[in-house]
């Protein structure tokens, strides 16, 4: 009779853990539909323009939204990820506020293209009296503000460029460019932008990477027991105060391995600025990484001298990192698994064999008796 008892208990342990694990496996997250893109305005990558996919039903998504967006890079990137839809279920895509006509069918787990050409850098003013590249100037149908993007030559860790005129209200995004490959490996800074809060005239504007070294004409950047250093580097912008640098940004890239071998993780990176006497820290956020890279963006008020450091060791060694919606990643196959989704119950798993293997020692026990 006690044999009995034991062996009612192991089989209801068995299939109370079988059903567990069914459940758990129903209601893991599914992977999103994942769309991405290109914005352009006559074959130019077009800068910070919002970009929104949105229900056409009113149906919320895993956000408790309509609606995700995002805002385009310096290269007119975009990247969206709409997730917990019925497939089926029909998406609009809107640039710059303005349906453009590019209808998506929601599909769990797909990866989509999808490009788009509009006048989006043009003077002209738009039908409703609106302007669609800028403001236009009273009585002259002319912009006053335009986004400048501008490509710089790297070379021995220095890069240069001129800009004969910038106006107020002007976005500039000037970036890094090397035919050397060991250049461009080693190669940090990869992009700077700003807005301009004033008129400029033949402004320079020239970005240095002094690499570990660092410049004789600042003091260090910090405990040197504490921080350890991954690159110095200056900006330098010859008249353009940086009272009109407005909304600036410098996007960077740091070694995966050189982060590993200081027993740090990706949240580990910061970056101050030189500002007077002092470093101060800028904010600084995690948004793409590659093979070997993890790649940044710095908010600064100003141009001036940087240092790129680990605030923090012994945290995150594994090297894991959460990527957002602006990551620019270049997707293959599925989209990569979200943050918090399961990846099944192998605690509930081994419990279910170890009760099936009692049950059937046991089993076999009873028939050899």
């Amino acid at each position: 009779m006690r044999m009995k008892q034991t062996l009612t208990i192991l089989i209801t342990i068995f299939l109370f853990v079988s059903m567990v694990g069914a459940a758990s496996a129903d209601t893991n997250p599914t992977p999103p539909h994942l769309v991405h893109g290109y914005i352009k305005d006559d074959g130019n990558g077009v800068n910070g323009i919002k970009v929104k996919i949105e229900t056409d039903d009113g149906t919320k998504l895993t956000n408790d939204k309509t609606y995700v967006s995002t805002k385009t890079d310096s290269e007119g990137y975009y990247k969206l990820k709409p997730n917990g839809l019925q497939d089926g279920k029909t998406l609009s895509l809107y640039v710059d506020g303005k349906d453009i006509g590019e209808d998506i069918t929601y599909s769990t787990g797909k990866v989509e293209q999808v490009n788009h050409e509009g006048n989006y850098l043009s003077d002209s003013s738009d039908d409703d009296g609106g302007s669609s590249g800028g403001i236009s100037a009273p009585g002259t149908g002319k912009s006053d503000q335009e986004t400048k993007q501008i490509k710089a030559e790297l070379k021995n860790g220095k890069a240069n460029t001129n800009i004969k005129q910038i106006n107020k209200g002007d976005e500039v995004s000037i970036e890094l460019e090397s035919e050397d490959k060991d250049q461009k490996e080693q190669q940090s800074i990869k992009s700077i932008s700003f807005k301009s809060n004033g008129e400029a005239q033949d402004v320079n504007i020239e970005i240095t990477d002094h690499g570990e070294t660092k410049p004789e004409t600042v003091t260090d950047s910090g405990d040197s027991d504490t921080e350890k250093i991954y690159r110095y580097f200056e900006i330098k912008h010859d008249n353009l105060d940086n009272e009109n640098i407005d909304s600036a940004s410098i996007t960077f890239e740091v070694d995966k391995d050189w982060v590993k071998e200081n027993n740090a993780g990706p949240t580990d990176v910061g970056v101050k600025r030189f500002h007077g006497d002092d470093w101060d820290e800028v904010e600084v956020s995690m948004f793409d990484e590659t093979e070997d890279k993890y790649i940044y963006k710095a908010k600064t008020p100003g141009f001036s001298h940087y240092s790129i450091y680990l605030k923090e060791t012994g945290q995150d060694t594994d090297g894991t990192s959460e990527t957002t919606e602006d990551t620019k990643e270049q997707p293959s196959g599925e989209p990569d698994q979200e943050d918090g989704e399961s990846q099944g119950m192998p605690g509930f798993t081994a419990i279910g064999l170890l009760a099936a293997g009692a049950s059937a020692a046991f089993l076999k026990r009873k028939q050899d008796k």
